[in-house]
């Protein structure tokens, strides 16, 4: 999988002078005109990067680094600009053998062999450094050393900042590939119980479309694990991005006085900005689970997450609703990631806004205002029902939908396209 990142940036510098005998103002300097072109690309056991940056004078930098991790060898190769080659040299003084370290022609050579074999060598120039390991040859442990060496080499290179952002994007890669697959077994499963049903018969057929509907499971369940390690690193899915282009997740600020949740965020993102937690009111990821708060990629301090969770207390968000609140200029997404829906379904059936939880349904859960199979519930009922969500770690907004596919069948969240649902769905049966 790869990412292309390309930004042209104008960059205006206006000098100004000042001078008893001049006549007329000096010509300001021609705007310089700036490129800047960023790729990473990375598996399992291969990574690279690459950053290049040039301008209208000519002036080039360049940084790369590519790693190769396979079963019998270790291999990294850098460019890098010529500033970061003390805090390199210091990071492998540190690590490396000193007994093993010597200089030639202007390089820093670290070398070891084994009976004239070569076991490793790490070659550090003023701009290159290349590090080879034969794993047949080394000890598992100078394997895992050269490993993580590699990796703090590659932070001090490209960035602690980069570096998240590429580890972030890794885990999101994973997690959205883990997603497509649990999908596509989970329709298998489907497929399967369609055809039992029309020829009437069955165990085989059935125990096939459980064990896919299994495994459709525990996929969905891995990929929500590293979608939540990615979140916490400021990663958002492919789908998340898509939902927040879509018209349906947009605000009607003219529709919000009696949703709840437009009162917290206002309040929540008024506080983000003047903690200088977040750039823009208009680019926010905020999670909050059972680990803690985390904001675009940063885990908040004890004393920020025991402030933000007391604006969601006196909102009546409970300490333990837990959900990740995306907003990307007028367009929002919550997920619910502890929903109580056993509690819903039976709060809904009591309060009569459905007549059973066996029933095929489907609500809007806009906020705003609520539909029941299309059409629009009364004021008296959306009140009950905002009450109800609230009671249930459910927070409604733009685009989400709560629906019975069929008895202990159904989904919470936000649907796209025909195929995939991103929140809750479970299919007991």
């Amino acid at each position: 999988m790869k990412t292309i990142i390309k930004i042209k940036l104008g960059i205006i510098a206006l000098l100004s002078t000042i001078s008893l005998n001049a006549q007329t103002p000096p010509n300001p300097p021609k705007t310089p005109s700036v490129h800047i072109s960023e790729h990473s690309d990375s598996s399992t056991n291969n990574s690279s990067y690459s950053y290049s940056h040039s301008d209208s004078d000519n002036k080039k930098s360049n940084v790369s680094v590519s790693v190769n991790n396979s079963e019998n060898s270790y291999s990294l190769r850098a460019k890098f600009p010529e500033e970061k080659y003390n805090e390199i040299k210091e990071v492998l003084i540190n690590e490396m053998n000193k007994k093993n370290h010597s200089v030639l022609k202007g390089k820093d050579i670290w070398s070891s062999d084994s009976n004239g074999e070569e076991v490793y060598e790490v070659s550090l120039s003023k701009k290159k450094l290349s590090m080879y390991l034969d794993k047949d040859i080394a000890s598992s442990s100078l394997a895992e050393k050269f490993k993580n060496l590699g990796i703090t080499i590659r932070t001090v290179i490209v960035g602690k900042e980069n570096e998240a952002r590429r580890e972030a994007a890794r885990l999101q890669r994973e997690a959205d590939k883990l997603r497509r697959d649990s999908e596509r077994m989970q329709r298998e499963a489907q497929r399967i119980e369609r055809e039992a049903q029309r020829v009437k018969t069955s165990e085989r057929y059935r125990n096939d479309a459980r064990r896919f509907s299994d495994e459709a499971k525990r996929l969905a369940d891995e990929a929500s694990r590293l979608n939540t390690r990615a979140s916490h690193k400021g990663g958002i899915s492919s789908y998340i991005r898509m939902l927040l282009q879509d018209v349906k997740t947009q605000i009607n600020e003219s529709l919000v006085n009696n949703w709840n949740w437009s009162t917290i965020q206002k309040e929540i993102l008024n506080n983000l900005e003047n903690d200088n937690l977040v750039d823009s009111k208009n680019d926010v990821v905020f999670i909050k689970d059972e680990t803690g708060f985390y904001i675009n990629g940063e885990q908040l301090s004890k004393n920020m997450a025991s402030k933000y969770n007391s604006i969601l207390t006196k909102n009546k968000v409970s300490s333990t609703n837990y959900f990740t609140f995306y907003k990307r200029n007028q367009n929002i997404v919550l997920v619910n990631n502890n929903a109580n829906i056993d509690g819903f379904l039976r709060d809904l059936v009591s309060n009569k806004i459905i007549e059973s939880d066996r029933k095929k349904v489907k609500l809007e859960l806009n906020g705003t205002s609520f539909y029941k199979n299309n059409s629009k519930i009364s004021s008296s009922q959306s009140n009950t029902l905002n009450s109800l969500l609230l009671k249930n770690n459910i927070i409604p907004a733009p685009g989400k939908i709560f629906e019975i596919i069929k008895p202990d069948n159904y989904k919470l969240g936000y649907s796209i396209g025909g195929r995939t649902h991103i929140g809750t769905w479970s299919m007991k049966n």
